[in-house]
């Protein structure tokens, strides 16, 4: 259930960017690019994921700026929307075992 989810979000962006998004065509290329993305080892992985992102979605979305817009608000909220709020509750958590000694 959660990967259908994330495999979803392509097609809300699209949808918000006022294009047609053909759900099926779209989950395929998800399908498809966690496949891609799993192979390598992690640290290249995100340049990856953002080039097959684009060559896959380049047969969908014609417009080389939606295709851009697109690739970049999906890695945010697939990707870097994780780190962020995940570093927040690290902080919080390693915050609350070593409180401020007060002078």
């Amino acid at each position: 259930m959660y990967r259908f989810l994330e495999f979803l979000i392509p097609s809300c962006i699209l949808k918000g960017l006022n294009q047609n998004p053909i759900i099926l065509q779209s989950i395929s290329a998800q399908i498809l690019l966690v496949l891609l993305v799993t192979l390598p080892l992690t640290p290249g992985a995100s340049g990856i994921a953002e080039g097959g992102a684009a060559l896959l979605y380049s047969a969908i979305i014609p417009d080389r700026s939606t295709l851009g817009l697109l690739i970049l608000t999906w890695r945010f909220i697939t990707y870097y929307m994780n780190i962020f709020v995940g570093g927040l509750f690290q902080y919080k958590f390693f915050k609350s075992f070593f409180p401020k000694e007060k002078k």
